[in-house]
């Protein structure tokens, strides 16, 4: 599976462990999915491209940077919704999966626009 990542972070892992502890209460299991969602975010975006942005601070005029395309981040299972609400807006969408061929029906036809 080449396009998989496996993050070896020392962050992630040590959040995995956490969260796959028999001993980890909901509550917690669920701050944990979020903190690993937020990490891996961050590690899938690094490579993004920015362009120059000229904005004005309190301080000082100065160039800073901007996303060049935006981006949507989707689930893909139910498990994985606790995940992205800190890193993009949500989008109430699903796809459903068929257990005989491990395929997917999309309904992401109608995402919104990213322009």
């Amino acid at each position: 599976m080449s396009n998989v990542f496996a993050s070896t972070h020392p962050l992630v892992q040590h959040k995995l462990s956490r969260l796959r502890d028999i001993k980890t209460e909901p509550k917690k299991f669920r701050e944990l999915v979020r903190e690993i969602a937020a990490l891996l975010a961050y590690e899938a975006t690094a490579d993004l491209t920015v362009v120059p942005r000229e904005l004005d601070t309190p301080l000082a005029h100065l160039v800073g940077a901007e996303l060049q395309e935006k981006i949507g981040l989707v689930p893909i299972l139910r498990a994985g919704l606790g995940g992205e609400e800190n890193q993009v807006r949500r989008s109430d969408r699903s796809a459903r999966r068929y257990q005989s061929d491990a395929g997917s029906a999309s309904r992401y036809s109608d995402l919104p626009r990213c322009n």
